[in-house]
């Protein structure tokens, strides 16, 4: 009994009351009847609340199914892979071929990408969402409308993987199909 005793930790998250022991928790829903007292706020930050060890850990509620909740490391990642899709747009507008090459991995053929670049007049990207992600691969829908300069106005659909390489996200493949 005194070993359960020992590894129990109350933890009261909204309207759950989360019972951890040694080998996992439990959540308990119940219903507030008052507010809640204000949280423990220490003024002396370099030490624990007093009833803490620094080998205490707070158990955490699972998550809900699917993506209903994300991390804001998560939501940073998220937003860093489609942020990558549109620099890659926007060096493509400025023609800058260095900046546009930068941002992808495994061009087969970088003079010729070089080239094509030289003749674009503009991109405008319609709509840009996140269609599939893990911590290292990502993947985006994508359309949008590009103009070559001696050309008419295109509009391509379709998808753009991203892999994580040394930190940052890169371009691995286009899939886009004029629509």
């Amino acid at each position: 009994m005194n070993d359960i005793i020992k590894g129990l930790i109350i933890t009261v998250f909204g309207g759950i009351i989360v019972v951890g022991f040694e080998y996992g928790y439990i959540p308990l829903p119940f219903k507030v009847s008052q507010p809640n007292p204000p949280i423990y706020q220490p003024t002396d930050t370099t030490q624990p609340p007093i009833g803490t060890g620094t080998n205490i850990s707070t158990p955490q509620p699972p998550l809900p199914k699917g993506n209903a909740v994300q991390t804001a490391d998560e939501k940073r990642l998220r937003q860093a892979a489609v942020n990558v899709v549109h620099s890659y747009y926007e060096a493509l507008n400025r023609n800058d071929a260095d900046s546009a090459l930068s941002k992808r991995i495994g061009v087969k053929k970088p003079q010729k990408v070089r080239n094509l670049i030289r003749y674009i007049d503009w991109f405008r990207i319609n709509k840009v969402s996140l269609n599939s992600f893990s911590s290292n691969y990502a993947t985006v829908s994508i359309d949008v409308t590009g103009k070559q300069k001696t050309r008419r106005p295109e509009r391509w659909v379709g998808t753009i993987d991203l892999e994580k390489v040394g930190g940052e996200w890169k371009i691995t493949k286009l899939k886009l199909s004029r629509y």
